[in-house]
């Protein structure tokens, strides 16, 4: 056999063999779903029809039919795509079509070919986005909202179909500023408008729509573009948080701004009554309390009254008043009625620099409470520039305080519960610091006793906000002036001179003359301390026992 004549035989068993593996390997490829586009295309996506990776060709064959009894009839118009890929598009004339799909899977000179897929173009259409035309807010439904739509350009839809056959199930989003968290509702439609309800009244709501065919498994369109309205204001519906702070003189009324869910609109201002309780004759002053007090206040004063006064609190917006809230104000003579039982315990538990916990347990079992009061401030006793306060329900049990908390300040806190028409009983306070940090005041020192060898000094500890911390320790010593080493005296809390009665005085024995002492507080683990360095300086303090210890004042460097 010629060379020729066996290179011929190769090349002919080759492609023999590479027949049958395409045979082999190839399976029917199976059309998953078509999506229609009117008056565009169709795109079909099917499985693969091998595993392996060869270069497949695949050809997507699309024709219009007609169904006669349970029998499809092909249609004169055809055609097709052809992609490497699992899905392609090929034109169509509408939806309202019957149409057939088949894929044809080739490898080589191997094919082999799908299932037909019938299909009407209205059971898997996507529809182009809704025209978005207006939203309006509904005067008679201040919880609704009206948005009108139209069909786009291409549509596969008739006006009658739309309006008579509730072939249209819609999606609506909605938003706010106020209710960041988006809602999205489904509706039947069957008209060019659509109803959004159970909205808040008075908000701002940013809205956009999308629909599909109710029967078939066409998907959603895409998202129309979106508009922005706001929902009619009504009444708000329910009452200010109200509370007091009382002075000597006066009663500062205080409130809190209605929640969006509660204002249902922009409240404009708030108005105050008072009058005496029941039994009580006489007239409550309103002091800067009486009149219109427009929506920025949050207080106002009004005089201590000679009697018991019940003071009520509304807030108004344009369509109307909400209910009143109740605080009894006590007089300035008042005598306490019956006890009632304070907070078992309160707790609180830093969370970070500006966050505090406070957690608590009501007394005497809780019964008869209305809810309870938390007031902070970083000043004691508390003024009321530096008052924060919050109000909270009988149930609840504790309160994450995030206004008016800074690290290496102290935090005073108090917890009370109401009862009845707001009236408050026993308070229980506790104070923290989120952050403790280094001391930025030392004490006021006053030499108290000079001996021939000692000296007893007296001091005053600084306020709590310039320890910025909890106290730890405390002491002084005597030093040489511009001498590093430090002598530490020990702090005798208890003495037995006539001089030195309390718990801030101390004694240092053996000392020099001219020596200069210090006094430093220690509030930190780590032992950071501040110190308030003085001298005792005339030598005759240190000798002359009949010098009188008050002409003995230390003098500063």
């Amino acid at each position: 056999m010629t060379n020729r004549k066996a290179m011929l035989l190769l090349l002919a068993v080759g492609t023999a063999l590479a027949k049958g593996v395409g045979a082999l390997l190839l399976r029917e490829p199976t059309i998953r779903y078509c999506v229609f586009l009117e008056h565009a295309n169709v795109t079909c996506y099917w499985e693969p029809a091998a595993n392996m990776s060869f270069k497949i060709c695949y050809t997507l064959t699309v024709n219009t039919t007609v169904k006669v009894g349970s029998v499809w009839k092909l249609g004169h118009w055809v055609k097709q795509c052809i992609t490497t890929h699992t899905h392609c598009s090929a034109p169509i004339l509408s939806l309202r079509h019957n149409y057939s799909m088949d894929v044809q899977a080739s490898l080589q000179d191997s094919h082999i070919r799908s299932a037909t897929h019938y299909r009407h173009g209205l059971l898997e259409a996507k529809l182009y986005a809704p025209h978005f035309t207006k939203l309006l807010g509904i005067a008679e439904k201040p919880e609704c909202l009206k948005l009108f739509w139209d069909k786009p350009k291409s549509f596969g839809l008739s006006r009658q179909e739309v309006e008579n056959k509730s072939i249209l199930l819609f999606q609506i989003e909605l938003h706010s500023p106020e209710q960041p968290h988006v809602r999205v509702r489904e509706k039947n439609v069957s008209a060019f408008h659509v109803l959004a309800c159970n909205l808040v009244p008075g908000i701002t709501y940013t809205a956009r729509m999308r629909y599909r065919i109710v029967f078939g498994n066409g998907p959603w369109s895409d998202w129309s573009k979106s508009l922005t309205n706001t929902t009619t204001e009504a009444a708000p519906s329910a009452a200010p948080l109200i509370w007091r702070f009382i002075e000597s003189e006066h009663v500062t009324l205080m409130w809190k701004p209605l929640l969006p869910g509660q204002a249902n609109g922009k409240v404009l201002q708030y108005a105050v009554g008072c009058r005496g309780q029941e039994g009580v004759h006489g007239v409550c002053g309103l002091g800067r309390c009486g009149g219109a007090l427009p929506a920025p206040r949050r207080s106002c004063q009004l005089p201590v009254p000679p009697h018991a006064c019940s003071c009520s609190v509304w807030a108004a917006n344009s369509a109307g008043t909400s209910p009143p809230a109740h605080i009894t104000i006590p007089s300035a003579t008042a005598v306490p009625g019956l006890p009632r039982p304070p907070l078992s315990s309160v707790w609180l538990t830093v969370l970070g620099d500006r966050q505090l916990l406070v957690r608590w347990v009501p007394g005497g079992g809780g019964g008869g409470v209305k809810g309870f009061v938390l007031q902070w401030s970083s000043v004691s006793p508390p003024t009321l520039e530096w008052l924060h306060w919050e109000r909270v329900n009988a149930s609840v049990r504790e309160y994450i305080i995030t206004e008016g908390v800074e690290p290496e300040m102290p935090c005073y806190v108090s917890v009370r519960a109401l009862y009845g028409d707001n009236e408050p009983g026993p308070e229980l306070f506790r104070k923290a610091f989120t952050r403790q940090g280094v001391p930025s005041a030392g004490p006021s020192v006053v030499l108290q006793e000079l001996g021939e060898d000692s000296v007893t000094l007296r001091w005053g500890q600084p306020p709590l906000a310039q320890l910025r911390g909890f106290l730890l320790g405390e002491g002084f010593g005597e030093q040489h002036r511009g001498d590093a080493k430090r002598v530490e005296g020990k702090v005798q809390h208890v003495l037995g001179g006539q001089h030195c009665r309390g718990q801030h005085c101390g004694t240092l024995h053996h000392c020099a003359h001219g020596r200069w002492f210090s006094w430093s507080f220690h509030n930190l683990p780590l032992g950071v301390s501040i110190s308030h360095h003085g001298a005792i300086r005339p030598a005759r303090c240190l000798h002359t026992e009949s010098q009188d210890p008050e002409e003995c004042v230390p003098e500063h460097p």
